[in-house]
């Protein structure tokens, strides 16, 4: 049972209900039998039930939720959000406070029942004007960004019979990413890491430094050093084309839309995620360019598009992201990704073109 109106609910265990009903029957059978004994035990009931709704009423007055960490996480995958408890009160402690997130404002219900909770809390003792950290856990979210919650906050203190409750709403920053598609990474790494180093015949000259301690002699520029005291003498310094270009990511967002199923779809936008992962360890400047046609400009925008892009109902909508750009000016080497709704896949285009 929960009244809007003063942010109270109300609720009984099972217990508390027995009890509850057991009060009931006394105060029926004393009234009708006015025996005194029965008046006694009717008044112990009734004062049993007070205290537990006037102490639990003080823990929910005096506790308050004054943060809640922001998360980055993968779809599907359990993580832990922290939360930060304050006690209000100069004198009270706070006992047993559970404290639920969710989506959608619980069914309540006069008999307690388990709420489906997104994350969930428990905080077991707090002193008088303290704040304390209380780390929640959540068993996964699908892909998304997620803003907007209702926060139930209930304590079954003191005795377990009634469970007292207030409801709020509350804002958070949760960012769920497309999972890792392992498979691809492993694949992907190897290539980056072949581009990265090169084969020796496949590096080009690209300047010269000064001669390092233990130097091979075949590295030294012998037309360059000619006549010059060996503190002066210079060494060649190749790089693989790679090391000069940094990486554009070109997605099939054609194919990705006509994706037939919402597991191809996040499985898309997997191998997509994947691929900025793999690129930003190289050190390498990342572009991704977005279903409008403009460039997500590094690997933040780059994951915030992915995780705000929109679910596979409304997947039509791919067009719309807010972190599009133009690219930087410079030479990129493409890599592309395309495929349809069975399988994905990418291609290396090693010919660098110049973006701007």
């Amino acid at each position: 049972m929960y009244l809007s109106g003063v942010n109270r609910g109300i609720s009984f265990t099972k217990p508390g209900f027995y009890t509850t009903g057991m009060v009931v029957l006394l105060g029926f059978f004393a009234t009708g039998s006015g025996y005194n004994g029965l008046f006694l035990a009717l008044g112990f009931g009734l004062s049993f039930l007070l205290i537990s709704g006037l102490l639990s009423e003080k823990t929910i007055q005096a506790s308050e939720l004054s943060g809640i960490s922001d998360v980055m996480a993968e779809a599907d995958t359990a993580f832990s959000v922290n939360f930060q408890i304050t006690n209000s009160s100069s004198s009270w402690y706070v006992f047993s406070l559970e404290n639920i997130i969710t989506t959608k404002l619980p069914n309540f219900r006069l008999l307690q029942t388990r709420v489906d909770a997104l994350i969930e809390a428990r905080l077991m003792m707090l002193p008088p004007e303290q704040t304390q950290t209380v780390p929640g856990r959540c068993n996964g979210l699908p892909r998304g960004w997620y803003q907007d919650f209702y926060l139930t906050q209930r304590t079954l203190f003191p005795f377990g019979m009634i469970s007292k409750f207030k409801v709020s709403r509350l804002k958070a920053n949760i960012s769920v990413l497309p999972r890792l598609d392992e498979k691809f990474a492993i694949q992907l790494n190897q290539e980056l890491a072949g581009l990265s180093t090169g084969q020796p015949d496949e590096h080009e000259f690209y300047g010269h430094r000064p001669v390092a301690p233990h130097t091979p002699i075949h590295a030294l520029d012998q037309k360059k050093n000619a006549g010059r005291p060996p503190e002066q003498w210079v060494m060649k310094v190749f790089e693989a084309p790679a090391n000069l270009f940094g990486f554009w990511v070109d997605p099939d967002w054609t194919a990705i839309r006509l994706s037939l199923s919402e597991e191809q779809y996040e499985k898309a936008l997997s191998y997509l995620r994947t691929a900025c992962e793999g690129i930003r360890h190289t050190g390498k400047p990342i572009l991704v360019k977005l279903a409008d046609g403009r460039f997500a400009t590094d690997y933040e925008k780059s994951l915030t598009a992915l995780i705000q892009a929109p679910p596979f109902q409304q997947r039509t909508d791919l067009g719309l992201s807010t972190q599009g750009g133009d690219p930087v000016p410079g030479w990129y080497l493409r890599l592309g990704i395309s495929g349809n709704s069975d399988h994905w896949q990418h291609h290396w285009d090693l010919k660098p073109s110049y973006l701007k």
